[in-house]
């Protein structure tokens, strides 16, 4: 105790009596001299305004010269400082090698202990160099976060709060990621960044959007559109067009859109991508001629076309062409291959799938360790005050530390019951997928065995085998098992809703209570999502649901 007293004055002692480095507005370099640092200053805003790069290289030329005079010896800071601005222009001219390679080095011999706040500028542009993301990026960002607070950097912290309101967006943490938007749109507004504040509204106009404010985000796109913010900014108000045609589906949108790339040689992929929807949208409304127009122009950009997905798109558009000009063998070779990009997509859609479950749950433990974090930096404090306040503070910190042990085991429960849920999803998917896989090769020795390309016998001693390892009542039972010992309640109260239900609708609810959405679900029985949307609608029906009730909470709601 007598220790802990000695401790906790001499810390506030030592506050006291440091006043830290002298920093300069409104990043907040330390200050090395004046012709340095309004150098520093000139290229931070430089940058955010999209200043030309020639005007960038010559302030980096002269604020080098600067350093070198006023650093001395200090070559470590110097190398630091001027890797980090030249990295930042190679990034700009669209250098991302040359760029990764001078942050690289500079980030290698940074000392973060001495020179912190160019340590957490080099990581930051480091990080998004190499595409770091997952629980890693969280856990930086929110370090980088607390840091640029600590220090009065209101330009830095604002794009700690845009960066980790994406990162969380990308997990399907909407409700956060709108708070974290937000929050980095109001520092920007009050010191005066237009064109991130702009930026940055289009991302909370895409959340409001997936979070079912519709008039809010088509408000604040519109907004953009009338504003002087984005003058000359073409690709900007480009994707202002591409996100309100996208949301509300007025042609009127991805006509502009198109005129805003039609004549830019840079911008084949998107080309591709804008005329493979015109195409679809005359084809849909019967006018083939201004659908065969547009898919010619698409087809002709495929080669610039980045995403499988977007390339089954133009294929898909140009065997409609080729179907109307009578080509019907080159529509089926086309169509084919339209397939092949579409697998292809499908592939990446659940490697992405499957990185953002694990990314979701990484971030989950990461912001569950940050406020384990926040309470015990809190205890620490409380633990100075309780030094003043002697008998009370003590007395207080008992009854706290009680509280923290509860939340602490209530949390360690709730992660053992979400542990038992990916195991349940996981027996979920590798049942379904065994199954899916070995029914196709039914299918197919069935096909064979009607072509006559394998005898009977034959056929049905493949069959049989193949039936045998198909999941039977075991691997069903085992499913069952899993889930009631994760939610023992939940079978047996749906039941009790409905009696009759049975055993597809009873699966649905499963998947459905497990937190799967409708793609996930159809993939799992082999479906179109279409399908699981009328199957959502009869299980809707049985439990006698009203138009304003929600199956899904009507589902979690059981347990």
């Amino acid at each position: 105790m007598k220790n802990l007293v000695s401790l906790a004055f001499l810390l506030l002692f030592i506050s006291a009596c440091s006043e830290g480095p002298r920093r300069i507005e409104s990043f907040r370099w330390i200050a090395v001299s004046p012709i340095a640092d309004s150098l520093t200053k000139q290229l931070d805003y430089g940058f955010v305004d999209y200043e030309p790069a020639e005007s960038l290289s010559s302030k980096i030329t002269k604020l080098e010269e600067a350093l070198r005079g006023d650093l001395g010896a200090d070559s470590i800071a110097l190398a630091c400082r001027m890797g980090f601005w030249q990295g930042r222009l190679y990034q700009r001219l669209g250098y991302p090698d040359s760029a990764l390679e001078e942050i690289r080095y500079a980030y290698e011999i940074c000392d973060s202990a001495r020179l912190p706040y160019e340590f957490y500028r080099l990581r930051g542009l480091l990080r998004q160099l190499e595409r770091i993301g997952g629980t890693m990026a969280y856990r930086q960002l929110d370090e980088e976060l607390r840091f640029y607070q600590g220090i009065g950097d209101l330009p830095m912290t604002a794009v700690a709060y845009i960066n980790l309101g994406s990162r969380l967006y990308h997990v399907g943490e909407y409700a956060r990621s709108l708070e974290y938007l937000k929050k980095g749109n109001e520092i920007n507004s009050v010191i005066g960044f237009r064109k991130m504040l702009s930026k940055n509204s289009i991302n909370i106009a895409n959340v409001e959007f997936i979070l079912g404010n519709d008039d809010e985000g088509r408000r604040i796109l519109l907004g953009l559109l009338d504003s002087d913010d984005l003058e000359g900014d073409s690709s900007t108000v480009n994707l202002i067009y591409r996100n309100l045609y996208a949301h509300t589906d007025e042609i009127d949108w991805l006509f502009k859109a198109y005129e805003g790339v039609r004549n830019d040689h840079g911008s084949h992929d998107l080309k591709g991508l804008y005329t493979a929807m015109l195409s679809k949208y005359f084809f849909d409304k019967q006018q083939p001629d201004s659908g065969v127009f547009y898919s010619e122009i698409a087809y002709s950009c495929l080669p610039a076309v980045a995403s499988y997905e977007n390339k089954a798109s133009v294929l898909d558009v140009y065997a409609s062409r080729l179907e109307i000009k009578g080509e019907i063998d080159s529509a089926l070779q086309m169509r084919k291959q339209m397939e092949l990009y579409i697998d292809s997509a499908n592939i990446e859609m659940q490697r992405d799938d499957v990185v953002r479950l694990s990314n979701v749950r990484e971030i989950q433990l990461a912001i569950a360790a940050e406020r384990e974090r926040a309470q015990k930096m809190k205890l620490n404090f409380l633990g100075v005050i309780f030094v003043v306040l002697i008998v009370a503070g003590i007395v207080f910190f008992l009854f706290y530390r009680r509280y923290q042990r509860d939340q602490i085991a209530r949390r360690d429960n709730r992660l053992e019951i979400e542990k038992e849920q990916r195991r349940l999803l996981a027996l979920t998917l590798a049942m379904e997928e065994k199954n899916n896989t070995f029914q196709s090769i039914l299918d197919e020795i069935a096909r064979m065995r009607k072509e006559g390309t394998i005898d009977s016998s034959g056929a049905a001693i493949v069959q049989n085998i193949v039936k045998m390892h198909l999941a039977g009542a075991e691997e069903r039972d085992s499913f069952r098992r899993m889930f009631v010992t994760v939610n023992p309640e939940f079978v047996r109260r749906l039941q009790e809703r409905c009696p009759d239900l049975s055993e597809s609708y009873v699966k649905l609810a499963t998947y459905i209570y497990i937190g799967l959405d409708n793609s996930q679900i159809a993939r799992l029985l082999v479906i179109r999502p279409e399908s699981v949307k009328q199957a959502r609608w009869r299980l809707r029906k049985q439990l006698g649901l009203g138009k304003d009730e929600s199956l899904d909470d009507t589902i979690r709601s059981l347990v």
